[in-house]
């Protein structure tokens, strides 16, 4: 799955034993542009599908670390694509 990705995260955390992977993004040096963020919530979705937590945490200028909600994002790519093909 992540091999079909095109995005690089500025960082990142894997842990197998504990089944996860995280992102992170710093955001003044990497703007999250809508695409890109519902790119890593359909990921988040699929890693969800096979047992494995998917996160992204958004660092800012100050080095606050906030996780951020992909689903609001998988939501509206589920929406657009349904509209597509009505």
């Amino acid at each position: 799955m992540v091999r079909e990705q095109r995005l690089i995260p500025d960082g990142y955390v894997v842990s197998r034993d504990e089944r996860f992977l995280h992102f992170f993004e710093i955001e003044i040096y990497n703007p999250m542009t809508r695409a890109k963020l519902e790119s890593y919530a359909r990921m988040m979705v699929d890693f969800d599908s096979f047992g494995f937590e998917f996160a992204v945490l958004s660092v800012n200028k100050h080095g606050h670390i906030t996780p951020v909600d992909l689903r609001m994002h998988y939501f509206n790519w589920l929406s657009r694509m349904a509209e597509r093909q009505a």
